[in-house]
């Protein structure tokens, strides 16, 4: 990296002023290109356009005198080139902003405000590269266990469901593989051939397929998977426990997903049965619906907080919303408008899920509520 910034350096008495203005000129056409092309959201057209301002910059030195047009280049293609899961292009990326970097504290010096951005995006890349070679390596020993286990067990037993299932543990928690599914999807199988619903071995295989499914936007498929762990782990003879209070809690939220309302109310209740609420402060809702980021806000650059406050009613539904705080900051600024985001943060609370107060056995409506919602770019 430091080679190449040197020949740009070097080669600064050859641009003349007629050619670095023609030069700069193609760079600035390709930058209003590029934004074309991701406002219309053409990445294809936007990486192209990107490369060539990049390119042009090294190879004319255009950085010397005017660095801005380089820094600009080197920014929008590691921004494009950054989203992209390979490992190569992320090195690729990494080497870019890098170059970036070296531009500004050559030009603006070490303690620019300029280079805040670029060493946090360079600090970024360097913990996901990490990250992805850490993958790599797991998605190969995941492959050698895999084939080891249809060596030693290729027989539709108990002891492959078993092994099965922790191979997808590792694939949906440390990796979010989607070979997860098909992996525990195999388990599963092979536990219903064998063992009945109550069985703790089945129970958990079952309770992990329904929530990988949820995961992956298979509501249906979740509560089926669910409904079967829910005779493992929901028992009048086994109180109340944490597999079982989950096992609710993911009931709720893929019914709440599929417009279930009366059948998540019902697990709802069921789980208020299970766990009496006491208090307000830090009544946490089983299904909690993202706000959605109001396009007035967004294109503002609008962040912040809102606190809305409500009533949990008897079926664990939220009532009489009102936003109680809020604090908003536009460009780092503190600012008074939140350009629609209290309007986003009660939306939102209208669509969570609680499990209702419950006194003498009976369900009852708590007041005063509250949630505070947090809107970050």
């Amino acid at each position: 990296m430091k080679s190449l910034l040197a020949a740009t350096l070097a080669t600064v008495i050859l641009t003349s002023p007629v050619k670095a203005e023609t030069i700069a000129a193609q760079i600035n056409q390709a930058h209003q290109q590029y934004e074309a092309a991701v406002a219309s959201g053409d990445n294809s057209a936007a990486l192209e356009s990107a490369r060539l301002a990049y390119q042009l910059a090294v190879d004319n030195s255009v950085e010397i005198s005017n660095p801005d047009l380089l820094i600009t280049s080197a920014d929008n293609l590691a921004l494009l080139l950054g989203s992209d899961r390979r490992l190569s292009v992320a090195r690729e990326a990494l080497t870019i902003i890098s170059h970036e970097v070296d531009v500004i504290e050559a030009h603006y010096g070490d303690e620019s405000d300029k280079l805040i951005q670029p060493l946090l995006d360079r600090s970024t890349l360097d913990n996901r590269i990490r990250d992805l070679d850490r993958r790599s390596r797991s998605r190969r020993d995941i492959n050698q266990a895999l084939d080891i286990i249809d060596e030693h067990y290729p027989d539709e037993s108990i002891t492959r469901a078993g092994l099965l299932t922790a191979v997808a543990e590792v694939l949906y928690y440390s990796l979010r593989d989607r070979r997860s599914k098909s992996v525990i999807n195999d388990a599963v199988e092979i536990y219903e051939a064998h063992l009945p619903p109550e069985d703790p071995s089945r129970g958990y295989a079952e309770f992990l397929a329904g929530k990988i499914h949820y995961t992956s936007g298979s509501y249906q498929r979740a509560t089926e998977h669910l409904e079967v762990a829910k005779q493992s782990y929901v028992r009048e003879d086994a109180g109340r426990t944490q597999m079982g209070m989950a096992t609710l809690a993911l009931l709720v939220q893929s019914f709440s997903q599929l417009g279930e309302e009366d059948l998540a109310t019902e697990y709802c209740l069921a789980i208020g049965r299970l766990s009496p609420f006491e208090g307000t402060d830090n009544y946490q809702p089983i299904f909690k619906a993202p706000a959605e980021y109001p396009r007035a806000a967004s294109r503002s650059h609008i962040q912040g907080w809102v606190t809305v406050k409500y009533t949990v009613d008897e079926q664990g539904i939220t009532r009489n919303h009102e936003v109680v705080a809020s604090a908003f900051t536009k460009n780092g600024r503190n600012t008074a408008y939140g350009g629609g985001l209290e309007d986003a943060a009660v939306d939102s609370a209208k669509l969570f899920r609680y499990a209702p107060r419950f006194i003498n056995g009976e369900a009852v409506a708590t007041p005063g509520v509250h949630t505070r919602v947090r809107f970050q770019m």
